[in-house]
């Protein structure tokens, strides 16, 4: 018997959904905050985006010029690592340097204790 009641109580709030119609709902005007309209919500949005956009570009502009100044110490210290004048030095991909083969073409090998320079060949 109880749910025969719930089950009427369902369909008469069912009823009543489908039955009303758009004329029906009244919706409240809402009026703004005093002081704030559209316009200065919306200047205020593009501002705040050229500005966000504006701090990325620096700090990406930022990024670049340190890594160009790694990129232009780096190729400075290739041109004085001597592993391609020496003796042990060979093209072998798999070992480079029979003595050194840890530090062959690095920076550490700038100052390699057994560099012995190729004697060249007439």
């Amino acid at each position: 018997m109880g749910s025969n009641k719930i089950i009427e109580q369902n369909l008469v709030v069912n009823n009543y959904v489908t039955r009303t119609s758009q004329s029906d709902v009244k919706a409240k005007n809402i009026e703004p905050v005093e002081g704030i309209t559209s316009d200065s919500i919306m200047f205020w949005g593009l501002i705040g985006f050229v500005v966000c956009w504006i701090a990325i570009f620096f700090m990406l502009s930022k990024r670049v010029r340190v890594t160009r100044k790694e990129i232009a110490i780096n190729i400075q210290t290739l041109h004085q690592i001597p592993c391609k004048n020496c003796n042990f030095y060979s093209s072998d991909p798999h070992l480079k340097c029979a003595v050194n083969p840890s530090i062959v073409l690095t920076e550490k090998a700038v100052d390699c204790s057994d560099y012995c320079a190729k004697e060249n060949k007439l």
